[in-house]
């Protein structure tokens, strides 16, 4: 048995534990790929740790350290990834585990480099020879006596202090002055100052990592404000991509997006603020690629890859799209080469369809991720037979049919646009549901099935009545034919007990007259209406029928007033304000000043707003 530490620690492990070390089966794949391709070049012993190099997508290759700490493996890469161990810390291990020979070779040549006398460093001037026998020898120089030490280390203390007081400018100047004539300051002051773009990096990062408020749980309210703030660091951080250091900044970049999307399952962030912060993040790198020419695409396809893998709530839809540019063809052929082995996988695995039924509660998520990531390849690719490849043509799921017929649609082929439609109506709810009406219809239209467009139309109308249903209707009837649709409509949501779908109607129609008729007559049934509708009713009123934007402010502000709620107040006001403008052009000042007196009589707040001429 070996007795280096970290030989022995990776002598006692398996490929079982490599793999729960890399934490995903992807990662422990590629490490076994690196294995058996070889890509391990050289592995040496240096001190209490292993390293090696790895060939990469670079042509330098990547340069691992593991070391041991507290009996646990700590393993650093000069690889870009960083969302845990990579693969090419595990290749290393792999082949260290695999092979006893080569670790019990490595502890033999880390123990006799151990023993060997130490002498000069290669490349360094050779050490002074010893003076000839009965020469006198040189004694070597006096250690200070502790006296002296400690006398000048307060001569240090008082010299720092006398230092910091000066302006930053003019100790600068002496500093130069004195580095001018004094090789070795120079050189100290050189190590020291480094390029300014590493500093930067160091600072944004630095930055990063405190707006993320570790250690604490983010609230609903903060999470948006710590997502404005990475946000701006990684906008500052893309610029330096142009600016000295693409590397570091890329590989910054994707950093700040992994802290971002760690710190999504530690906060409140059901509004989502994070995790757009993180695809927001993750596109401004993939824009950033594109800055800089001779970018390795395929390399690019194989990080877009692990991202869409971790991202179990698909918050990351359209980052394909985003990296289109950036991919270019090669990096999409890539990407779409990782993808689909990972959905016949999936769909050779599991039993039936890959949806659940109903609330799609026994849908697979990987699934479904995997598929809308391949849609994505193929609109970017402009490939519309691989993008209904990986469309739902059941209709069991209504956004994808809805993406399928649009682009059918887009490209002309109408007739089987339709047919993508009338299957998911079947099954489709919801927005997707009216989506999928409104694009039939047109459809329709274009196929110059127009009976049957109107017929759809009004079939819709008289299920649902409102504004939306009622353009929808006259967007397909001839210009000869729509007095005649509009009277009907109108009848029609007259007739029926939804006051909102009623007033809609009638705004939409531009009969400000008949709903002023009709509030005469009902008052009841008209200001039973929702508070949104009434108040857009009220502004199309003032210019035509100020008694009816006055009854209809008048009712809106009383609403307000007696919910007792003093946030609405300001908006009372407003109505109470426009109230009496229309009472004015209606030349009713008096009737006004009696309806005044009244609300201030019931509502004391009303007593010292300026409502009176």
């Amino acid at each position: 048995m070996t007795s280096h530490p970290v030989l022995r620690h990776i002598q006692q492990m398996t490929a079982a534990d490599v793999t729960a070390l890399l934490g995903r089966d992807h990662i422990a794949r590629r490490a076994t790929d690196y294995v058996q391709d070889g890509r391990i070049e050289e592995v040496w012993v240096d001190g209490g740790a292993i390293r090696a190099h790895v060939a990469g997508s670079k042509d330098v290759p990547y340069h691992c350290v593991i070391r041991l700490h507290d009996g646990e493996l700590e393993p650093e890469c000069s690889c870009p990834y960083r969302r845990g161990t990579c693969w090419h810390v595990g290749a290393v291990l792999l082949s260290l585990i695999g092979d006893p020979a080569a670790a019990e070779k490595l502890d033999g040549v880390g123990r006799r480099e151990a023993a060997a006398p130490e002498g000069p460093p290669a490349g360094s001037a050779p050490t002074e020879a010893p003076p000839p026998e009965g020469a006198p020898r040189r004694a070597a120089p006096a250690e200070p006596a502790p006296a002296d030490r400690a006398a000048r280390t307060e001569r240090r203390r008082q010299l720092r202090d006398r230092l910091l007081g000066l302006p930053k400018a003019e100790l600068c100047e002496v500093l130069a002055e004195l580095a001018a004539d004094d090789p070795a300051l120079e050189g100290r002051i050189a190590a020291r100052a480094g390029d300014p773009a590493h500093l930067d990096l160091r600072l944004f990062r630095q930055a990063a990592r405190a707006a993320l408020r570790p250690g604490r749980p983010l609230t609903r309210w903060e999470s948006p404000r710590v997502a404005a703030d990475m946000r701006e660091i990684a906008a500052s951080v893309g610029r330096l991509v142009v600016g000295g250091q693409p590397e570091l900044a890329l590989e910054l970049l994707l950093e700040t997006a992994w802290l971002t999307w760690k710190r999504v399952d530690e906060a409140d962030d059901r509004d989502g603020a994070l995790a757009h912060a993180a695809r927001d993040i993750l596109f401004e790198w993939a824009r950033r690629w594109s800055d800089l020419p001779g970018r390795d695409r395929p390399q690019l396809a194989r990080e877009l890859f692990g991202w869409l893998m971790e991202d179990g709530g698909r918050a990351l839809g359209g980052l394909v799209l985003e990296a289109r540019e950036t991919l270019g063809p090669i990096g999409l052929e890539t990407l779409q080469g990782l993808l689909r082995p990972v959905l016949e996988t999936r769909l050779a695995t599991r039993s039936g369809s890959i949806f659940g039924e109903g609330d799609e509660a026994g849908a697979d998520p990987v699934a479904q991720r995997v598929r809308a990531a391949l849609r994505e390849v193929a609109e970017a690719r402009s490939d519309l037979d691989a993008f209904l490849e990986h469309c739902d043509a059941e209709g069991a799921h209504g956004p994808e049919i809805v993406a399928a017929a649009a682009r059918l649609s887009h490209e002309g082929r109408l007739a089987e646009a339709l047919r993508w439609v009338d299957r998911g109506r079947r099954r489709a709810t919801g927005s997707a549901r009216a989506e999928l009406e409104d694009l039939r219809i047109a459809l329709l239209a274009r196929l110059d099935r127009r009976r049957e467009a109107i017929e759809a139309a009004w079939e819709g109308f008289l299920a649902e009545p409102g504004e939306a249903h009622f353009r929808r209707l006259l967007q397909v009837v001839d210009e000869h034919e729509r007095h005649e649709w509009r009277r009907r409509a109108i009848d029609h949501a007259e007739a029926g007990l939804d006051a909102s779908a009623f007033v809609e109607v009638c705004l939409a129609a531009d009969e400000v007259e008949r709903l002023a008729h009709r509030l005469e007559g009902s008052p009841g049934f008209v200001l039973a209406a929702a508070h949104e509708v009434l108040a857009r009713a009220a502004t199309r009123a003032d210019e035509e029928s100020p008694r009816t934007a006055a009854r209809l402010h008048l009712h809106l502000a009383g609403r307000l007033l007696a919910d007792g709620d003093a946030r609405q107040y300001e908006r009372a006001r407003e109505h109470l304000l426009a109230a009496r403008h229309a009472h004015e052009r209606a030349g009713e000042r008096a009737q006004w000043a009696d309806i005044l007196a009244r609300l201030e009589a019931t509502h004391a707040v009303v007593r010292g707003w300026p409502l009176r001429r």
